[in-house]
Parts: structure tokens; C-alpha cells; sequence
């Protein structure tokens, strides 16, 4: 359904607009993003019914990445607001007596501002009560002549270049912080109408009503970075879009039916996406497991940024541990590599090996990622030149006088790379 996640107020909107009318922001891909030839065709087909505020900015939202060329593509179009092509809507209606007693028990707000809340809602008392939680939707609507025209706003955002996701960085704590995210246009009327609730990570993924990744497919980095006391926003002029509750513990939730909902989203990935699925993946998760092996065969899976992510959460200190495991990595390793994505997974597999050698006490799993390297080998070494298939560090450990169970195992390694 076009409402399993949106803007908050968008159903509102539906619920004021007469039946038939054309919807901006209905996506064109199962990602959830608008491709702008039908962003196009829909401002063409509702010139003469308008644009309402929150349908726009939804659309804004999901519209797929676009040549800021394209913007002349809406030269001769105008989209007005809707109020401006049919003026009627705005002659306010006033409310009940009764009307005006539950609301006064509802919100508490003064009888003065309940009056003017449900001239402004067209004496809807449901419409009333959301505006005067979100006062600042509620000042738009009471200078309903101040909306610009909607392909300006279209022009504007393609122009700028849409949504611009700034990059992740990793804090001591094994958080992913990341900067507010400052959208190129306000679409008066939605100011802090996009609060997107939830208690974990999950509900953006897999479904549930309001998910961010559906209210905005372009931010996944926002939706998926975590730590401890995390809040993520969009900040837009005075409009304050958060993308994420606090206090967020990854891992919390059962994620059996979410796999591959990751592969499957638009992107793009970056730090916090690959952080994510690397402190998931030491945990061995299926379905962490069957992301990594689809963005491996889709040729978005980028080993650099996993191996720095896996590399930070492993050096965490015992009291910041997510609890990351070498040897549970080490085994989604191995059934990725058997699932046809040894390629990729190849890369991810050494570096950690070498994290582990060359630390100054041989870390839990470092026997078990050596373990699963070795048994690779017979197939990497006939596609890899000799320095990718054992790398220097693993050569020099295997030459070392250690009697561990790791270094027998580096020594097989370099032994078996020798003669397959």
C-alpha cells in the first residue's frame, strides 16, 4: 500500500481531497523511489486539481537521483496549491461545543487557540487536534496564500542535487554518528509533520507503518546508523524531519523475516550501512549473511568499508563491546563463500586474518578465520596472484616459532597455497 509508510499528515490530506485526485508521490520502483518521468506525468495530470503539501514533499522524498539537466524537462509547467485552484476548501466551518470540550481534554490547549485550530481545520476536530500538536503545520495553514508554485519546488530540489547523504564516522563509543541532513527545499505546511517512530532498528526495514525507508529510500545511512543514545534528523529550513528514535540497541529484534530487505533498497550504502551489517554478521545472523551474499552478486558490496567497520567493532574495549565475534564471522565468512560470493568475501576474509596475526596477543577466532581462509584456498589460488591468496603478515606468522593452534593453521595455509 502507497500508506504502509509516509509522511504523517499525508493521510490526513487524503482523507480533505476530493476522490479521483492524482497522487505525486506514489513510488515507481518496489524500492519505494519515484523515477522523475512519472513525477513528470503526475504534475502534468493534477495542474488543474494542485499539489497538497505533505503528497509533494513525500514525493520530493522517494524521487530517484536526477540530472539536475532535467529540471528543464518542467519549463511551462505550473502545479499551484490546491486552495489556489479551488478556494472553497479554504472557508472555514466551526466546530461543535462538543467538539470544543474534547479537545480541551485532549491536548489542553485554551479555548481560544481550539477556536482558531478548528477554523483552520475546516471544523474537522480530528484535524484540529493535529494541529495543535504540530503548531508549526498549523501556522502554514493559516497562510494557506504563502504555498509557492510545486514545479518551482521540483525544479529547486532537482537542481540541487536532491538528497546528499554526508559520510558516517565511527565514535568511541562503536557509534555511528553521522550530521543532520539538510534538505535543498521546504514545502511549507510539513514542518515536523515526517516523526518516524519505533523502538529498534527493525520497523524501518521490514514494514511496519511509518517506516523511514519507505518515507525516504535515499537515506538508508540515516535509518540504519545505531549507538547507544542516537538521534538522527533532516533539518530543512525551520522543518525538523527525525529519522530515528533514541536509545536504538541494534540486534534487539528478530529479524527472520527481513532478509535481503538491505540488497533491496536503493542505497546509498556507506559507512553506516556497511557498519550495520559487519556487527550483525559477527553475530552470524541468516539474514545479515543473505545481504552480504546479494550486494556480492549485485556489485554493490564494498569490502573496504566493511573490512573498516568489522576492523573498529573488533578493537573495541571490553566494556563498549557489541559483542563481536572473529570466530562467528569467521563462519558467515565461509557461508557466504559457499553461496557463490567467495569473490567478494575473499578480500574481508584476509584482512581479519590479518588484524588477528599481528596483534600483540592473538585474539578468540583467530584459529577459526585462519581455519576457513585455508579451506578456500584450492579455489582462490587458481583466480588470485600469490600475494592475495596468503598475504605477508599471514607468511610471516606461519614463520614464526609460535606453537598455537593459529599458526599451525598459517602454515597449512601456506603450505596448501604452495602446492594446489
Amino acid at each position: 500500500s502507497t500508506f504502509d509508510g509516509r509522511l504523517p499528515g499525508l493521510d490526513v490530506e487524503w482523507n480533505d481531497r476530493p476522490p479521483g485526485g492524482t497522487l505525486l508521490c506514489v513510488p515507481t520502483y518496489s524500492d519505494w523511489t519515484l523515477s522523475f518521468d512519472d513525477l513528470v506525468a503526475s504534475v502534468k495530470a493534477a495542474q488543474e486539481e494542485g499539489y497538497w503539501p505533505h503528497d509533494l514533499a513525500q514525493a520530493l522524498l522517494r524521487l530517484e537521483p536526477t540530472d539536475p539537466s532535467r529540471a528543464a524537462e518542467l519549463d511551462g509547467l505550473t502545479l499551484p496549491h490546491h486552495l489556489s485552484v479551488h478556494p472553497a476548501a479554504g472557508v472555514p466551518r466551526a466546530g461543535t461545543v462538543d467538539d470544543i470540550k474534547t479537545l480541551r481534554g485532549r491536548t489542553s490547549a485554551g479555548i481560544a487557540d481550539i477556536r482558531r485550530a478548528l477554523a483552520a481545520a475546516d471544523g474537522d476536530c480530528a484535524k484540529a487536534e493535529w494541529l495543535l500538536r504540530n503548531r508549526d503545520a498549523w501556522a502554514a495553514q493559516e497562510h494557506r496564500g504563502d504555498y509557492p508554485d510545486g514545479v518551482g519546488l521540483i525544479r529547486a530540489w532537482v537542481t540541487a542535487g536532491g538528497i546528499t547523504v554526508p559520510e558516517a564516522a565511527f565514535d568511541e563509543l562503536g557509534d555511528t554518528v553521522l550530521p543532520d541532513l539538510v534538505l535543498p527545499v521546504v514545502v511549507p505546511g510539513v514542518a515536523a509533520a515526517a516523526r518516524f517512530y519505533g523502538n529498534n532498528l527493525a520497523p524501518p526495514l521490514w514494514g511496519t507503518s511509518t517506516g523511514p525507508l519507505m518515507v525516504a529510500p535515499l537515506a538508508i545511512e540515516y535509518v540504519l546508523a545505531f549507538g547507544r543514545h542516537t538521534r538522527r534528523s533532516c533539518v530543512c529550513g525551520t522543518d525538523h524531519w527525525s529519522l530515528k528514535s533514541d536509545n536504538r540497541t541494534p540486534g534487539a529484534t528478530d529479524h527472520s523475516h527481513g532478509a535481503r530487505d538491505i540488497a533491496a533498497a536503493h542505497g546509498p550504502f556507506g559507512r553506516a550501512t556497511f557498519a550495520y551489517l559487519a556487527m550483525n554478521f559477527s553475530h552470524a545472523h541468516a539474514w545479515t549473511v543473505d545481504d552480504v551474499i546479494a550486494l556480492i552478486k549485485q556489485g554493490r558490496f564494498d569490502p573496504e568499508a566493511f573490512v573498516e567497520a568489522s576492523r573498529h567493532l573488533h578493537a573495541l574495549p571490553p566494556e563498549v563491546q557489541t559483542g563481536f565475534s572473529l570466530a562467528r564471522f569467521a563462519t558467515a565468512c565461509d557461508e557466504v563463500a559457499q553461496a557463490g560470493a567467495l569473490h567478494g568475501i575473499w578480500p574481508v576474509l584476509t584482512a581479519m586474518a590479518v588484524t588477528a596475526v599481528t596483534s600483540p596477543k592473538l585474539p578468540p577466532g583467530t584459529f577459526d578465520i585462519l581455519c576457513v581462509a585455508n579451506k578456500h584456498v584450492p579455489t582462490v589460488v587458481r583466480h588470485l596472484p600469490p600475494d592475495e591468496v596468503v598475504p605477508a603478515e599471514v607468511r610471516a606468522f606461519a614463520a614464526s616459532t609460535s606453537k598455537a593452534k593459529a599458526a599451525l593453521e598459517a602454515r597449512a595455509w601456506l603450505d596448501q597455497a604452495a602446492t594446489a
